[in-house]
């Protein structure tokens, strides 16, 4: 693990690019929770897995304690009370192991650009870090394959799993949902194979 001992001052955040050619097969696929969905609300779990020629080789998971009072509501979607949080290590904690978990891997998520990779960014920028993992969005690709063939009304990560048949036991749960994703990913990949052979 690197060191973060006395890690430099914060930094501007520079965006990390985004790519959209969906041809790769080695990557770390990650989900967060957080206290809201304003961007200045605080991460509550990180979860991701490393894929390697397709398949999942190695996880990450953990609770991140934040600095306020989860809100009900948000214990309600995620099932993480207070509680659960009270002994878990702060971000400042989680970040670095999570950092070397993704090295330079292209990261996958859904709605990753707009929302889960601003979270990690900023957390990484008051260390002094700027991220620089290719981000590819399955929300996007979603939104692309949607304009050539038949898809569900809604995108939501939740809505694909339905539509797709995959299996979701512990929705809004940061690991689970990557694992989900992973194989969201894959079939948005399979559709649009077919509509290319078409």
């Amino acid at each position: 693990m690197k060191s973060y001992l006395n890690p430099p001052k914060k930094v501007d955040i520079i965006p990390p690019p985004v790519i959209t050619d969906p041809n790769f097969d080695d990557f770390v696929v990650f989900d967060i929770e957080t206290t809201g969905l304003s961007r200045t609300e605080e991460i509550i779990e990180i979860g991701a897995i490393r894929v390697r020629g397709g398949k999942g080789t190695e996880k990450f998971s953990s609770l991140v304690r934040p600095k306020k009072s989860v809100p009900y509501l948000i214990q309600e979607i995620t099932g993480i009370t207070n509680i659960m949080l009270s002994n878990a290590p702060k971000i400042d904690e989680v970040l670095p192991s999570f950092l070397d978990f993704i090295g330079e891997d292209i990261l996958l998520g859904h709605n990753i650009v707009s929302f889960d990779s601003k979270f990690i960014c900023r957390e990484a920028a008051e260390i002094g870090i700027n991220l620089k993992n290719p981000l590819f969005d399955t929300l996007t690709y979603a939104k692309r394959l949607k304009k050539r063939t038949a898809m569900p009304e809604s995108l939501s990560l939740t809505s694909l799993c339905s539509a797709f048949g995959i299996k979701n036991d512990s929705a809004h749960r940061a690991y689970d949902d990557a694992l989900a994703n992973a194989k969201v990913f894959y079939l948005l990949r399979a559709i649009e194979k077919k509509i290319e052979a078409e």
